[in-house]
């Protein structure tokens, strides 16, 4: 789905700093130490990895966001694996949990959802809940991340396969693109935009 580099650096106290542009909320404030080796790897696309640290996370959880974020990245790891029924998995284990989503979590379940949507020919489901998912990340982390541009991409890729409209295709590749462009760090994930463009 989406190819890799590498994202952060070793900082002098050798821990992770993660770039603005890539970075989840969750680190935002300050690197969260809890998911900071499973996020490191995921940013890395080493995605296999990442899912069998974010595995381990489970167990130790702190509080039932720390488990929300967890189900979250196991299903946007499996879907970018195009494990479809793997994905939807998780994203079955999160909404067991019954919990309030925060701004963050919500918006990557409605990516997550849509994504597995859009894998799965639902276009009209995708749309919406891809739409959700961009609305929020633009409120969290404004128009310039990673998570704003993939919404994009995703949404140029469901109107390239189940529309006739191209205005809706070049639109939406258009504003991925004007993200990806110009960015050197975020350049590796921006393959899908360009073989849509």
């Amino acid at each position: 789905m989406i190819s890799g580099g590498i994202y952060y650096s070793k900082t002098k106290t050798h821990t992770l700093q993660f770039d603005k542009h890539i970075v989840d909320a969750v680190h935002a404030s300050k690197i969260n130490l809890f998911f900071e080796k499973a996020d490191a790897l995921k940013y890395t696309q080493d995605y296999l990895q990442a899912q069998k640290e974010f595995e381990n996370l489970l167990p130790p959880a702190k509080n039932s966001n720390d488990s929300i974020y967890i189900f979250n990245q196991l299903a946007y790891i499996a879907l970018a694996m195009n494990e479809d029924s793997v994905g939807d998995n998780w994203i079955r284990q999160l909404e067991k949990t019954k919990m309030l989503l925060n701004i963050p979590n919500q918006a990557d379940y409605d990516y997550n959802i849509g994504t597995w949507a859009y894998h799965t020919f639902k276009p009209k489901m995708a749309e919406m809940y891809l739409r959700k998912a961009l609305e929020g990340y633009k409120k969290i982390y404004g128009e310039e991340h990673l998570k704003v541009a993939m919404c994009y991409t995703e949404l140029g890729m469901i109107s390239w396969d189940f529309t006739t409209s191209i205005d809706s295709v070049f639109s939406h590749f258009g504003k991925s693109n004007a993200i990806f462009s110009g960015k050197n760090y975020l350049k590796e994930f921006s393959q899908e935009n360009e073989l849509g463009l």
